[in-house]
């Protein structure tokens, strides 16, 4: 009697007595042995694929009867820059955010402790007219981990057009088998008469925020837009002739994701 190498179900081998009917029975306990616990855990829906999704800071506990864990973690996206108030003839604008950095590993159970604290960094919030904060640190203990975009800045009220402000770097995957940065957040632009801020960068999961611009001259103000889920960065303000003040967008939030296969 011969038996496979992964599952050890028996089979005949051309040397064996034939026994048809203890040879099949042989045959259908290995098979119905090995198809009980799949049918047990379809029974208490745990399916081959299970997942667990972090959206706030939490505990993982890992689930028997998986073997293996790939686990993504999206950083908070940076905050878009605030916008000054403003006299006639001037403009002020903000910078975007920059977007969340990302990490990825894939990961056997006998990698993995029997708990894991998952912390899901917050995007970044803006400042009314000045420099956005920086989204925070995603990270799956000390295994997965992904740094937040930075804040864009704000420009003073000025009537150069490309007066100061600069977009806040991409956030980066910093521990993981793979991983990569946000985009960079957009710089604004303005004169005596119009103004547009710059748009949040984007990370692998979300999008940055569109840029804010005026479609008209005279005095005009608006603040910056919320970042996409999960960690797009907030773009920035605008302030012109004579506008109030405005804060940038909010930085989007990051994300943990655990997906565990049987």
């Amino acid at each position: 009697m011969g038996y496979t190498t992964n599952y050890q179900i028996p089979y005949p081998e051309l040397g064996d007595e034939p026994d048809g009917a203890g040879q099949m029975q042989a045959l259908a306990t290995q098979v119905d042995t090995k198809l009980k616990p799949i049918e047990d855990r379809v029974a208490v829906n745990e399916l081959p694929v299970k997942q667990f999704i972090f959206t706030a800071d939490g505990t993982w506990t890992k689930p028997a009867g998986y073997r293996m864990f790939n686990v993504v973690v999206q950083a908070g996206g940076g905050a878009g820059g605030g916008a000054a108030v403003t006299a006639a003839g001037t403009h002020s604008k903000g910078a975007g955010g920059g977007g969340g950095g990302w990490a990825e590993s894939w990961l056997a159970a006998t990698d993995l402790p029997a708990t894991v604290a998952v912390t899901v960094g917050v995007g970044g919030n803006p400042i009314l007219a000045g420099t956005g904060n920086n989204g925070l640190s995603s990270s799956f203990g000390s295994l997965v981990v992904a740094t937040g975009g930075s804040g864009g800045q704000t420009a003073a009220a000025s009537a150069v057009p490309f007066s100061g402000a600069l977009g806040g770097a991409g956030g980066l995957g910093t521990v993981g088998q793979m991983g990569g940065s946000g985009t960079a957040g957009v710089y604004g632009w303005g004169n005596a008469s119009y103004c547009a801020s710059g748009s949040g960068g984007a990370s692998r999961l979300g999008g940055g925020a569109f840029g804010r611009g005026t479609g008209a001259s005279g005095a005009q103000s608006l603040a910056g837009l919320v970042g996409g889920n999960y960690g797009g960065g907030g773009s920035g303000a605008i302030s012109q002739a004579a506008g109030a003040a405005q804060p940038g967008g909010t930085g989007a939030p990051g994300i943990v994701i655990v997906t565990c296969y049987a």
